[in-house]
């Protein structure tokens, strides 16, 4: 196994593309075992925080499984990650989640204006059986992301839309392969999961009221609340 050597002015996400091709093309297989951070370093003619956030990247992705006193192992690639590499390289750049945001907040918007005109009775149960979760997980303190995007499935479900749900789905999909990131900059603290799950109890009223355009004004402050965050969380590295 050859690595080539990096430029020194090269991003850590150019570490992990080069970690990526080798899997990809076999040449590191599930359960081979990474080199060392300073082989790596060595091999790839870069610094060991570049090596050590490229991990850490793949890591967060489930590319790698890293175990105490063992090392740092390929995994088979996961369900949830198993896209092209040019699209996996995608989600390691810097600004992945926010370009996601901006992504999901124009489907979303189409989706809150279809569900208020479109949701059944049966979409409406899976939206406060979501939001309920929501409120239960967040006050017991055991929220995760997979209770935000519970709720949005769901209504992007009651736009009754096909492709626009296969669209949102995936998204929320790339959202959660980036899940290290996205709990820490998505969620908050308990402050703002409280606000996000008044932003989701709005929206689902207004869906149940068939106020699409109260539905569309909701989600976008939905989003901008995001932003928010994501910047807020930037503000601090």
């Amino acid at each position: 196994m050859t690595l080539e050597p990096v430029q020194r002015t090269s991003l850590p996400e150019a570490v992990a593309q080069k970690i990526l091709r080798l899997i990809r093309k076999g040449q590191l297989k599930p359960g081979d075992c990474l080199p060392s951070q300073k082989e790596l370093m060595t091999q790839m003619g870069v610094g060991r925080s570049s090596v050590r956030e490229a991990v850490q990247r793949l890591i967060h992705l489930n590319v790698l499984a890293s175990y105490a006193g063992r090392g740092t192992f390929v995994n088979e690639i996961p369900k949830g990650v198993a896209m092209p590499a040019g699209e996996l390289s995608f989600l390691l750049a810097k600004d992945a989640i926010a370009e996601l945001i901006e992504v999901r907040t124009c489907l979303e918007i189409r989706a809150a204006i279809l569900a208020a005109q479109q949701a059944t009775p049966d979409d409406l149960k899976a939206m406060e059986e979501a939001l309920k979760k929501f409120e239960a997980a967040t006050l017991s303190g055991q929220f995760t992301f997979a209770f935000n995007a519970d709720f949005h499935i769901a209504l992007a479900a009651a736009s009754h839309n096909e492709t626009l749900f296969q669209l949102i789905s995936e998204a929320i999909d790339a959202v959660y392969a980036l899940r290290k990131e996205s709990e820490t900059v998505l969620s908050g603290g308990q402050d703002d999961r409280l606000k996000a799950f008044e932003n989701h109890r709005k929206i689902y009223n207004a869906v149940r009221e068939k106020k699409s355009d109260v539905a569309q004004r909701w989600m976008e402050e939905h989003f901008e609340f995001a932003r928010i965050l994501l910047e807020r969380e930037r503000s601090k590295s």
